[in-house]
């Protein structure tokens, strides 16, 4: 597929159709706002006292088309673009973008073995300025990511297949890099750190993509998006990538995948979850850690600390901070409210450089128990069974707790 849109000479869009049956040429408004009378001060138009002036709304919403995950690699790949839309038509290549409705490029950014530049209507869409090529890369495969995540797909199977074209791009700009789930082992640990803006349903027995990366995530909540951002306060890696493998259901290094494990070495924390209810709005979880160490305070909600209903006794510690944290979800967590249930802190970037030092910022993952290991279908090396497997249920940041010491553990 990415072949016969990249050697197409022009490749013609219906972004403003719904469907396949929608067609090009759909009825605009050119009137859609009261035009506007100006006076004539020219000098040589003295017979012309006034003018009128139609304007036409520029709106920033997306075409029905570019709502679509398939079309993304499709528009990136192909060298040359005419697209049919709602309220515009508009040509793109190389050289520029001209549009029969007005709206003016703000930002574009060329990226290597892509034939068109990258290009945005909508401000402070792109990464700043990296320091060398490596984080340029990454940078770019990250935003590239991030607009892709924010479209909706019909098979979530396919969420690696329609990405597939565009990371053959970047193979090429990554030599030896070996691509891992929709992640290049080169960006981890780091580009771990994804999340959804919105708990989704989990879909890892459909897609078959370990939980660690963001194609295991299932279908998403309306206006819900999945999203790769780089704490840039926070530049110490604390987590060491080891090793990385993943099964394949065909050939393709860059589709559909059967499994997955990573290997890391990283501060692991125990702690325990509690699913809290509110009178307005969906339950909501808050994380604690044992006594023997510090507390990162994940709560959302500060009015309904300390409640009795859901104290859990001496085992936690429920000394407040003032500075709070955020647990993002990946999916939607079938538990009852007020039980404890046992989870890992993974740490991945942090203020601390050792063990028991303070971390006043820290990002990383949490994790559960995996209840089935998926270990067998890849690398040997990554089949020691003396170290725990954890599925990821989500991310979390927070402040004031001081660094747990180093494990090694499995993502599956």
């Amino acid at each position: 597929m990415s072949s016969i849109y990249g050697n197409a000479l022009v490749t013609i869009k219906a972004a403003g159709s719904d469907n396949s049956h929608g067609g090009l040429f759909l009825p605009r408004n050119p009137s859609t706002l009261a035009p506007a009378i100006f006076r004539c001060l020219a000098p040589g138009f003295e017979d012309v006292n006034q003018a009128t002036i139609y304007f036409r709304e520029v709106s920033s919403e997306r075409e029905p088309l570019e709502t679509r995950a398939w079309t993304y690699q499709e528009d990136l790949l192909s060298p040359r673009t005419l697209t049919y839309g709602l309220r515009e038509m508009w040509w793109e290549c190389k050289s520029g973008r001209k549009s029969d409705g007005g709206r003016q490029v703000i930002e574009s950014h060329m990226v290597s073995g892509l034939p068109k530049p990258l290009r945005t209507t909508r401000p402070a869409q792109f990464p700043r300025a990296q320091p060398d090529e490596t984080a340029t890369i990454r940078s770019n495969w990250l935003f590239i990511l991030s607009e892709y995540g924010a479209r909706n797909i019909t098979y979530t199977a396919d969420r690696l297949p329609a990405l597939s074209g565009i990371a053959k791009v970047f193979q090429a700009n990554l030599p030896g890099n070996k691509y891992l789930a929709g992640l290049w082992e080169s960006h981890l640990p780091r580009n771990l750190l994804w999340h959804v803006s919105a708990p989704a349903t989990r879909a890892d027995d459909i897609t078959g993509a370990p939980s660690w990366s963001w194609a295991s995530v299932g279908h998403l909540q309306p206006g819900a998006y999945i999203t790769f951002t780089e704490e840039s306060r926070l530049n110490n890696v604390c987590c060491d990538y080891l090793a990385g493998a993943v099964a394949l259901r065909s050939n393709d290094v860059y589709g559909q995948v059967e499994s997955g494990v990573l290997q890391l070495r990283a501060p692991l924390l125990s702690a325990w979850r509690v699913l809290y209810p509110t009178e307005s709005a969906e339950p909501f979880h808050k994380l604690y850690i044992d006594k023997a160490g510090y507390r990162i305070d994940l709560d959302r909600d500060r009015d309904l600390k300390g409640s009795s209903l859901y104290d859990p006794g001496d085992r936690l510690d429920w000394y407040e901070y003032d500075r709070l944290g955020k647990f993002n979800k990946d999916l939607l967590l079938a538990e009852e409210e007020g039980c404890l249930v046992e989870t890992w802190l993974l740490f991945i970037l942090s203020s601390a450089h050792k063990p028991g030092d303070m971390s006043y910022f820290c990002h990383g993952l949490v994790l559960e128990r995996s209840k089935t290991d998926s270990r067998n279908d890849n690398s040997q090396s990554l089949n020691d069974q003396n170290v725990a497997s954890f599925r990821r249920i989500g991310t979390f940041s927070g402040a004031y707790c001081r660094l747990p010491s180093y494990q090694t553990v499995f993502l599956v």
